[in-house]
């Protein structure tokens, strides 16, 4: 399990700390489960909720290639560590699509960027 380590990349823990709801959102919408606009409004007037919400009731982290977190696990990992979650959830997310989100772009697993996200 990956946390907000040396394990994650420079720009996910970046992003995790500095732009939590955006990270979340993105993540939660390429996993197909939430719309990236109603994903970052929640994420950014609700974040607490919306990380335990979708890392316990929701299929994420199976996705994401975990398992799901038992309620009380996800109350305190939402609460406690938010950004470490959102770390961890999108590092797996780029490890399981086989791309690597950057500051400007994503590079594809061949090492080309692309402009979609």
């Amino acid at each position: 399990m990956a946390f907000f380590t040396c394990e994650n990349s420079f720009v996910i823990n970046l992003t995790s700390c500095c732009c939590s709801a955006g990270r979340a959102a993105h993540t939660y919408d390429k996993v197909g489960l939430l719309p990236y606009w109603p994903g970052l409004c929640l994420s950014a007037f609700f974040p607490c909720c919306t990380l335990l919400y979708m890392n316990a009731c929701t299929d994420l982290n199976e996705k994401l290639g975990g398992e799901k977190r038992s309620i009380p696990m996800a109350v305190i990992c939402s609460c406690l560590f938010p950004c470490c979650v959102i770390a961890q959830d999108a590092q797996a997310l780029d490890d399981c699509t086989g791309v690597a989100v950057g500051l400007c772009g994503v590079e594809q697993g061949d090492g080309n960027n692309s402009d979609s996200d």
